[in-house]
């Protein structure tokens, strides 16, 4: 219509019409298979040269789930848990995450016990069956 009145895109009647190139489609991880690169880690370690991605990331995992085990044996002391958010209050939330996320491999391992009373509020962690075995390997 005219005499000012926006059009269905809010353009006003009669203003230029900018012709855009075609949008390219966006690669998602499940419309490109994963590829497996064989590539050495930097600073000349030799030993994990012929490692894939995956290989890579379960080595830093297995890393990760060592060192959280270790810190939590030392913080959990004589009552034998501790709280996700004591373990998390000094960190970003990316690296909550990543703890979080640490946290649902030693489950699955059965290295610890996980028990939250409700949605939202804070996880207790205790010892597992198997935390003991893990925690001297």
């Amino acid at each position: 219509m005219l005499g000012g009145v926006e059009d269905l895109f809010g353009q006003a009647a009669g203003s230029p019409v900018v012709d855009l190139p075609p949008m390219s489609p966006v690669k998602t991880p499940s419309s490109s298979p994963r590829k497996a690169y064989r590539t050495p880690r930097g600073g000349g370690d030799s030993s994990h040269a012929n490692e894939t991605e995956e290989e890579q990331e379960e080595r830093r995992l297995n890393k990760r789930t060592t060192q959280m085990l270790h810190v939590m044996d030392r913080t959990m002391g004589s009552t034998g848990s501790i709280t996700f958010f004591d373990m998390t209050k000094k960190h970003t939330r990316k690296q909550a995450a990543a703890k979080f996320y640490t946290l649902l491999v030693l489950k699955k391992q059965t290295a610890i016990e996980v028990e939250q009373k409700e949605h939202f509020s804070d996880i207790l962690i205790t010892k597992g069956p198997k935390f003991n075995s893990l925690v001297g390997a």
